[in-house]
Formats: structure tokens, sequence, C-alpha cells
């Protein structure tokens, strides 16, 4: 994003996420925000046998968030999401499910207040 440094945009990123139980390997389902002073997880699902498995994230089926954020343009912010199913086919069949949900909006007064706000989205911006 281009602008002055003293506009600050809000921005609302809402996510849900799930997995299915293994029986051998965690299934799991992350989010991380990244912002220019580091990356932080801001939701995660894992399941897996034993529970111990989800170390660190603790053993949920899924997530559902709302979160806002303010952002400053020409810093660099970015979204991670990763999704893993292992499916242990040694003991018949297996069917395992990772998924994330996302969506991200923009504060529609800011954009009401602010309609010439130049944006540049892309992997690279």
């Amino acid at each position: 994003m281009n602008a002055p440094v003293a506009v600050s945009v809000p921005i609302t990123i809402v996510a849900s996420g799930s997995v299915t139980q293994s029986l051998t390997t965690p299934n799991t389902a992350d989010l991380s925000f990244g912002t220019p002073t580091g990356v932080a997880e801001i939701a995660s699902a894992c399941l897996g046998t034993p529970a111990g498995n989800c170390s660190g994230r603790g053993s949920k089926q899924s997530f559902s968030i709302a979160t806002s954020v303010m952002v400053t343009p020409g810093a660099l912010y970015d979204l991670q999401m990763e999704a893993i199913a292992q499916i242990n086919s040694g003991n018949g069949t297996d069917t395992q499910a990772a998924s994330i949900d996302l969506f991200i909006s923009i504060d529609p007064m800011f954009l009401l207040n602010n309609p010439d706000f130049p944006w540049i989205l892309g992997p690279d911006s």
C-alpha cells in the first residue's frame, strides 16, 4: 500500500479452520499474521493421536475468529495459512481433511472518508 505514512488503515480478518482426527499424526490448520516487527499465530486447529502431537497448539478441531488490526501504508504485512492433513493408508482406507477459509475487509468508513486512497495489493507489493 502506498499512501501518506500518517494514515493507519483498519483491516478486519475473519477466518475459520478445521481438521479431522488422525490416528497417527496431527492434522493442523494454522493462520499467522506478519507485521514489520514479527509474525504471530492468530488461530489454529489441531487434532492428533496422541493429543501431545499438537504440542503448543492445544487440541481442538476448529477455530473461528474475527479480529481487527491497524496497518501502516508502506509497511509489509502478510497472512500465512497452512493446512496439513496426513493420510495413513496402512490400515485400509483413510480420509482426512484440513481447511482454512479467510476473508479480509477494509473498514467501510475508512473508504468513505478516504475515497482517493491508493491501493497496491499483491504477493510482493
